[in-house]
């Protein structure tokens, strides 16, 4: 699992906003693994629960797998629930076991997560997944507005592996009536019409969508898209945290035009960083060379230029001025 790339010019900004802001929120959660990958998104979220500036409501992880995230953000904030959601027994079991005691607040359900409620086939299973469930005959499909009718959300973390558009459409009511802040994870290049979809859904829904730039999986043109309500902007103008983020040139605005820039556009099947790779499921496309790291470091190496703005090597959005640096400006161009 890869980290963003910093420009040298951020890191005194980087250096005082962690040790004001994001090292004293992760540094709370020692009685939880620090989870493995992610530390830009990571920081991001422990930033604004330390500041008071999450919505309120329960902490959504999509695709828990076993539970670091989840107790993360359990750990961050003890009095909100935190459903962690898996389609594989093992892994809401495993979470329970581990966590459950000292995390009471921990919900596990075994579950996937899509656009409606029903009960999903083995054959449905293996067609439509990329995640492995516990080999049961069928698992439950659950959808964000049931889960949440009566209850409210604060935060989704959702990871689903190419079903992300299923599971965003499944929540539009809850979006509406809750404004709540969605992480969710984009493979930019593997299938652009998905991603491109699911950036205009969220600008549909009066979202305010920017890009993490840091990769995320084993792709390396897998990025995480924090996704603000616009009704809520004004309010996170005010963190410390997202204006160090856009300051350092790691947190951006992008819509479903401009989000191909900031991913390797090798990545493409066919690509250079896919040569010889056909379209296929992600689950299968995980397993080839298509846009691993070595492909696109090769890629880089031979294309400096493209890889400099497409893999953001310097860590300046090619939109910013000095004056729209910050995180608040940026928004309020929107």
């Amino acid at each position: 699992m890869g980290r963003g790339r910093y420009s040298p010019n951020a890191t005194p900004v980087l250096l005082a906003a962690c040790s004001m802001y994001i090292l004293p929120a992760i540094l709370a959660t020692a009685g939880c693994p620090n989870p493995p990958s992610e530390q830009i998104l990571n920081g991001i979220t422990a930033g604004l629960f330390r500041e008071r500036l999450m919505p309120p409501g329960a902490t959504f992880d999509v695709g828990c797998k076993l539970g670091k995230w989840a107790c993360f953000y359990a750990k961050l904030d003890s009095s909100r629930a935190v459903i962690a959601m898996d389609p594989d027994l093992r892994n809401t079991q495993r979470v329970r076991k581990a966590y459950g005691r000292s995390y009471p607040n921990i919900i596990a359900v075994t579950a996937f997560l899509g656009r409606r409620e029903t009960l999903l086939s083995a054959a449905e299973i293996r067609k439509n997944s990329a995640t492995a469930s516990d080999g049961s005959d069928a698992v439950r499909m659950r959808n964000i507005d049931a889960l949440f009718r009566n209850r409210t959300l604060g935060f989704a973390h959702i990871d689903v592996e190419s079903n992300e558009l299923d599971a965003l459409m499944g929540g539009i009511s809850t979006f509406r009536r809750d404004k709540p802040i969605i992480s969710v994870e984009v493979h930019v290049h593997f299938n652009r019409t998905l991603t491109q979809a699911i950036l205009n859904l969220l600008a549909e829904e009066d979202y305010l969508t920017q890009l993490v730039q840091e990769d995320c999986g084993a792709r390396r043109d897998g990025r995480n898209i924090i996704a603000f309500p616009k009704t809520r902007v004004a309010m996170l103008a005010q963190s410390p945290t997202l204006l160090m983020a856009a300051a350092s040139g790691v947190l951006f605005s992008v819509d479903s035009q401009s989000i191909f820039q900031y991913a390797p556009p090798c990545c493409e099947f066919g690509g250079a960083c896919c040569l010889g790779v056909k379209p296929m499921p992600l689950a299968q496309a995980m397993k080839t060379h298509c846009c691993r790291r070595s492909a696109v470091e090769r890629y880089a190496a031979s294309n400096p230029k493209a890889a400099s703005q497409s893999m953001h090597m310097r860590q300046i959005p090619p939109w910013s001025t000095a004056a729209r640096m910050s995180w608040p400006g940026r928004a309020r161009g929107l």
